[in-house]
């Protein structure tokens, strides 16, 4: 692999490296490190700090995977002289060099332990092998060696997803003379021992008896779990809201803690993906600290980042705006959500993390306000199974603010925003119409990554007239999901917002639409006389591409109800598809509860619901082996129970009471574990098998988990699971009067 360009570099003579605003580590273990800039020629340059001297490489990658990928490699050889060129890679195997070469190499140093590669490139090449730097989020892709031998595909790999078209930089910006400190942080919360967590708590903000202004944001996280805390929200709360106490799961059976959804402030860790593939030593600088496996020494690695406690700021404001606290207008408790990924499943971790907010009493012009806009998240926002690509549509019409805000409504200047879905979504696009013309897009992401949730800045203020109309639009993929996709607050569920940053403050928190739900049903030939049995009729749709893109098409057509929200008013608006005014102006009685989407799960007959999931117990003792019990299952659409975490543990022992149900936990000989029938390991940190050795299935039972005889025994009961839906209660609404239409939204 020797078609690099060879150069003979002099340290003398070359000018100073340019000032680069922006930085970040691309690795867990802060060994690859990024620094970047742009300029209004539309030029990128990046410095690129790697401990190792030996060949490095950096790149652009569409699904942050080494196929595809727009990469360059550069490093110095022993005897002084440098290489560096421009690749693409072909498949899993194959590396070419490109024809253009439009990487332009400023310069490449080298001492004991690190290489450092400077160079640029124009956001948009016109090369077919280079990926362009657009608005979108973008899949880092960088990889290095130990020596100057260049093993692309055996080195050390990671990704990252990483915005790079920022604006603004708070090394430019200053504290004021007096300013506070407060940090809303969980306490020593012990992290349980599962792959996803999202712990949420209620925390009230500063007591102050003047109006102050929080002018900054930033994260603070436990050193040790600087690689565990995945991301940070913080919600609004409004003032009348009865709010739960300790700290539970977001979305999880208790809906409470799924109250107050408008985002004041988010921060992710950056959508790491890690290592690749790793089949060679690190470099002699992390010896001890990463062992020949790969895995990392936890015990070392704590003291390398205890620095980072806290990080950059996640949000500094403009000089003459900041988010109020103090007035009776400014909201007194706010939501803390953490999301945990603790992939490797250790324990006994405690966690302190959260945000640190700056406020002070020297207020600015104007307060800051948040706009909510997208889809109204309630289950008439469907996305079908098996869908390579599906949009779905919200619309904001401020026409009505004024009558909301009570006053006039000001002008709102945009100057930051937050774009949100969930696991399905792809894309976000926002677009400001006026008098029935598109005007331009606000901001938009079409490599949306769910791991990477952060306030971006405009690169200019943006502004918005009462009257103008604000379109969400965003693309979802379900191609892994065999039922529908309902919008809801749990991440298996959807959303399609997104938040607007702007000055000066109004009393509008949110303008969302959604569809008329029957309109889509009757175009998919569904019947349905109320919204509640048009999202049902969605689940007897024979779901194939013709009716994907049928839906999509109807949903887009539809008229749709903007729903208004202010502090403590809220107001429907049957209007405005892209070609239709409606006109009834209404107050929705029904629909105002945040976690509406699991007020409307049901399970079928003779089921049992906890959460979101169904649970059937048999009432009747069979002689069946583990086979059978599991074919009964499987005809009823489920499967044999998994335990996913302690709650769910305590539940069943609660059904179980004196009987033993079985559960889809067997022991696998040829690999000498316990495992679930979906794969998935058995942790004892959730619980301890008890019983003989020779058993080698399980069942739930007398308040334990214990083994049990896979043969046909007479002990053992059936229990199976599946999840929760909407569609369960099709069949209950054929078999009884009308007596459930009470679900039905009412309009007056």
């Amino acid at each position: 692999m020797f078609f690099l360009l060879f150069l003979t570099w002099f340290c003398s003579g070359q000018p100073a490296p340019p000032l680069l605003r922006f930085s970040v580590y691309l690795d867990p273990l802060n060994m690859v490190y990024l620094r970047w800039d742009h300029d209004e020629q539309e030029m990128m340059t990046f410095e690129l700090q790697v401990h190792t001297t030996g060949w490095v490489a950096f790149g652009f990658s569409p699904h942050g995977e080494l196929p595809g990928s727009d990469i360059v490699i550069g490093g110095v050889f022993s005897n002084g002289s440098i290489y560096f060129s421009d690749f693409h890679v072909v498949d899993d195997a194959t590396l070419e060099e490109d024809d253009s070469q439009d990487y332009q190499l400023l310069s490449v140093t080298e001492n004991e332990t690190s290489t450092t590669m400077l160079f640029k490139r124009h956001l948009r090449t016109c090369d077919s092998n280079d990926l362009d730097i657009t608005m979108d989020t973008a899949r880092l892709i960088t990889a290095f060696g130990t020596d100057d031998t260049v093993q692309l595909f055996k080195g050390q790999k990671f990704s990252k997803s990483l915005f790079l078209m920022r604006y603004r930089s708070p090394s430019n910006l200053t504290d004021p003379k007096i300013f506070f400190t407060y940090d809303l942080r969980l306490d020593n919360f012990a992290v349980p021992v599962e792959e996803t967590k999202y712990a949420c708590t209620f925390l009230p903000l500063p007591r102050v008896k003047q109006k102050h202004h929080i002018y900054k944001f930033e994260p603070v996280i436990t050193p040790h779990n600087i690689t565990l805390v995945h991301h940070i929200l913080v919600y609004a709360c409004g003032n009348a809201s009865v709010l739960p106490s300790g700290i539970d799961d977001c979305y999880g059976a208790n809906p409470d803690f799924a109250l107050c959804s408008q985002v004041v402030v988010g921060w992710a860790v950056g959508g790491e993906h890690n290592k690749i593939k790793s089949s060679v030593k690190l470099v002699q600088w992390v010896n001890g600290l990463v062992n020949t496996q790969g895995y990392t020494n936890y015990s070392i690695y704590i003291v390398m980042v205890t620095s980072l406690l806290r990080a950059k700021c996640i949000l500094w404001f403009y000089d003459d705006a900041a988010y109020s606290i103090g007035t009776p207008w400014d909201p007194q408790y706010v939501r803390l959500e953490i999301h945990y990924s603790n992939f490797d499943l250790v324990s006994g971790l405690i966690d302190s993390s959260g945000v640190r907010i700056y406020y002070t009493p020297e207020v600015r012009k104007y307060d800051v306000g948040i706009l909510q806009t997208g889809i109204f998240t309630f289950p008439v926002h469907f996305i079908p199974p098996g869908a390579e690509s599906y949009r779905s549509y919200g619309l904001c019409n401020s026409s009505q603010f004024d009558e909301m805000n009570g006053t006039p409504v000001p002008d709102l200047h945009v100057f930051a925003y937050l774009l949100h879905t969930h696991l399905a979504g792809r894309g976000v696009k926002v677009a400001q119409y006026r008098n029935e013309k598109q005007l331009g897009i606000i901001c938009e992401d079409n490599k949306y990554d769910f791991t990477l949730q952060e306030i971006r800045d405009m690169k200019e203020i943006l502004v918005i007239k009462p009257g103008d109309e604000i379109l969400v639009e965003c693309n979802f993929q379900t191609l892994d999901r065999s039922g529908i996709t309902f919008a809801g607050p749990s991440t298996m569920n959807e959303m399609c917002l997104s938040f607007l940053f702007y000055y000066p403050r109004n009393n509008i928190s949110s303008c969302m639409g959604y569809p008329d739900i029957l309109y889509v049903a009757h175009v998919l030939k569904q019947e349905a006389s109320d919204a509640v049995e048009g999202m049902m009729a969605m689940d007897f749709v024979d779901w194939n591409n013709e009716t994907v893109k049928t839906a999509e098409k109807a949903a887009k057509e539809a008229d749709q109800i903007v729903v208004i929200k202010t502090i403590n008013i809220i107001l429907s608006k049957n209007c405005c598809s892209r070609t239709r005014i409606g006109i009834l102006i209404a107050v929705i009685i029904l629909l105002l509860v945040i976690g509406v989407g699991l007020t409307l799960l049901y399970c079928p007959q003779h089921w049992k619901r906890n959460g979101e999931k169904c649970y059937f117990f048999s009432r009747t003792t069979e002689r069946k082996n583990w086979t059978a019990f599991h074919d009964e299952c499987t005809g009823m659409h489920s499967e044999l129970v998994t335990i996913d975490n302690k709650k769910e543990l305590d539940y069943l022992i609660s059904q179980s009471m004196s009987d033993y149900y079985l559960l889809g936990l067997r022991y696998n000989e040829s690999k000498k574990k316990w495992e679930w029938i979906n794969g998935k390991e058995h942790s004892t940190d959730i619980f301890n098998i008890t019983g003989p050795h020779d058993y080698f299935c399980t069942v739930v039972g007398f308040g334990e988990v214990s083994t049990a005889p896979c043969c046909e025994t007479s002990t053992t009961k059936n229990m199976c699971e599946k999840g929760a839906s909407i569609s369960e209660k099709a069949e209950e609404e054929q078999q009884t009067t009308d007596s459930s239409r009470n679900l039905t939204p009412s309009f007056v």
